[in-house]
């Protein structure tokens, strides 16, 4: 890469591109504390044209490395009425009366020392011109108050973070990094972020061609945790050789970066105000504690729908469950119960106290409103003294279902589960969930529409391909999920909250989602149950399309699935067919 002289900062716009305002022969500039824009070339003087009476604005940027500006404005024609007026990143207004400006009938000057650092503006003025136009061109100079050269690029210190989304599963996380070009070419950029969930630092890596001016280089990392504890710790920009040019140490996190505008702060909707408590909840009265129950405390400020996920872990730092809880908050103190299940304590054998970490407060949903990150705790919480034994152990089940013939059948998986209403909620864990729920061997194809599933005699095509929740006797419902993903080597892990669904009248709310990738899951069904409700009848329902030809054999994996009132249907659609077994045993 070419290098740049500390004497050759030249102003130009563009091809050409001026932008003309007709205005008075009183100068316009843009506001001060803003950035100017066009934003021009600094490697050439641009010479351009200009009307009578009218105000041309241009901008350079001026680095704490220069000693002395120097502006200069010819023109071609003798008399005719020119000026050059500059302004200063702080709104201090150059002109022809100030010091340091000298003029004739062809040419203005202008030069400061010392000049202050940030964005100038630089006004090309005409006057009541004898002719349609005038031509001229306008140069700055500035000179380094040392031999050492000046970058080729720099970082300008703009940042964004955003989460996208997609289809509230397989979504990414893109930080977007403004850098300031001098000299165009190939920059790469160098970022390295710590997920404050698993500790796991991230190395991200981009190289782009850009041109002269304001740009910005993306970030991405793909199926990211939803937390508000990545931590940006290192910030690396370097030249098409190798070379080092910028670097930036200052820690950032999601929380900070989470508006829409780089640089600045979104409005807090809500903030953890530091009150907890825990307690355990024996729901069925047998002696063994299904949930413990963390109360955390959030101040709202704005009205909207909010979620929190955190871990309990032991005295390790072993991460032993997750949790999920939230609602509908109007503006006052409130509290959030999180429920982590039982059974992972029961079978974590370790004993508390267990501690609360990395808890995320969200506003917002996956697939309406998307998710914005409200804050976080990398600490938050220790429990009281708890033994593993006091908790309630897991249950299993599997199913099957064989025969032979040709045609479509439609297969429902339902499970129907009466939830007692405790402390006007209620909760359930479906822990360590295969999706498709099948034990057999099959291959998959992905694609747009989502996923087709080939096994021996059997094809699941892309759609149906529906999982739903429905809650009777309940005010609303919630499903929050957790997803586990393995890739070079390394555990990842995607949380998401769904739509959340209020119940009508009769008491009754479903949450449905027919876009549900291959993987093992933890979903999280909770909500407010309907006033005097003694329970909340769950149904849980996963319905595939079976294209069979010839003989088959379909194992079911409901080892994740609680016990409760399990069916699993096949209803012929077209075609004929011989069931010769259709069973549900349960497996210790």
């Amino acid at each position: 890469m070419k290098s740049r002289s500390p004497q050759a900062t030249i102003l130009r716009a563009g091809p050409l591109a001026t932008v003309i305002v007709a205005l008075s022969l009183c100068f316009f500039f843009i506001s001060a504390g803003a950035e100017p824009r066009p934003e021009l070339d600094p490697s050439a003087a641009l010479c351009s044209h200009i009307g009578p009476s009218t105000t041309a604005n241009y901008s350079v940027y001026i680095g704490p490395q220069v000693s002395k500006a120097s502006f200069s404005l010819q023109w071609k024609h003798a008399g005719s009425p020119m000026e050059i007026r500059m302004q200063s990143p702080s709104g201090r207004n150059v002109g022809p009366a100030s010091p340091g400006y000298l003029a004739d009938e062809t040419s203005a000057n202008f030069w400061a020392t010392d000049p202050e650092e940030g964005y100038w503006t630089a006004a090309v003025v005409s006057g009541n011109l004898q002719r349609d136009v005038e031509d001229y061109c306008l140069s700055v100079k500035l000179e380094n108050a040392s031999s050492m050269e000046l970058p080729s690029a720099q970082l300008n210190g703009l940042f964004s973070f955003r989460v996208d989304d997609g289809d509230g599963m397989d979504g990414s996380l893109v930080l977007a990094v403004g850098v300031r070009v001098f000299d165009r070419g190939i920059y790469a950029l160098e970022a390295q972020l710590i997920d404050g969930q698993t500790g796991r630092k991230i190395s991200l890596y981009n190289e782009s061609h850009l041109n002269f001016g304001s740009k910005t280089i993306y970030l991405r990392l793909d199926r990211p945790n939803i937390s508000c504890a990545y931590r940006l710790t290192d910030l690396v920009l370097r030249d098409e050789d190798g070379r080092e040019i910028g670097r930036s140490s200052e820690e950032r996190t999601l929380n900070a970066l989470s508006s829409a505008q780089s640089g600045q702060e979104r409005e807090s909707g809500a903030r953890l105000n530091g009150s907890y408590r825990d307690y355990g909840l024996d729901i069925d009265g047998d002696g063994f504690y299904d949930y413990l129950a963390v109360e955390v405390g959030l101040d709202v400020f704005r009205a909207a729908n909010y979620s929190l996920q955190g871990f309990l872990t032991s005295a390790n730092g072993t991460r032993l469950v997750w949790a999920m809880g939230g609602g509908w908050f109007r503006p006052g103190s409130h509290i959030i119960p999180l429920d982590f299940d039982g059974k992972f304590l029961w079978g974590s054998k370790a004993d508390g106290p267990y501690y609360l970490q990395n808890l995320t407060l969200l506003e917002g949903d996956s697939y309406v409103e998307g998710l914005e990150c409200e804050d976080g705790r990398m600490m938050a919480y220790s429990t009281g003294p708890y033994n593993c034994s006091q908790f309630v152990g897991p249950t299993r089940q599997d199913s099957s279902i064989s025969g032979s013939g040709k045609g479509e059948v439609l297969l429902t998986i339902a499970l129907e589960k009466s939830l007692p209403a405790f402390e006007g909620r209620y909760s359930l864990d479906i822990v360590d969930v295969v999706m498709p729920p099948i034990s057999s061997n099959w291959t998959v194809e992905g694609s747009a529409n989502g996923y087709t599933y080939r096994l021996p005699g059997v094809l699941m095509p892309e759609k149906p391909n529906d999982f739903s929740v429905t809650a009777r006797g309940a005010k609303d419902l919630n499903v929050g999920v957790r997803r586990e993903f393995a890739g070079a080597g390394v555990e990842v892990t995607r949380s998401w909250v769904s739509i959340r669904a209020g119940a009508g009248e009769n008491g009754v709310a479903t949450v449905k989602n027919d876009e549900i990738s291959p993987g093992r899951y933890h979903f999280k069904i909770f909500g407010d149950a309907a006033d005097n409700a003694t329970e909340v009848w769950l149904e849980l329902k996963v319905v595939k399309k079976l294209i069979i030809d010839g003989r088959f054999n379909l194992g079911l994996n409901l080892s994740g699935f609680p016990s409760g009132n399990c069916t699993v249907g096949a209803r012929t659609e077209n075609g004929y067919f011989k069931l010769d077994e259709v069973s549900l045993g349960s497996i210790q």
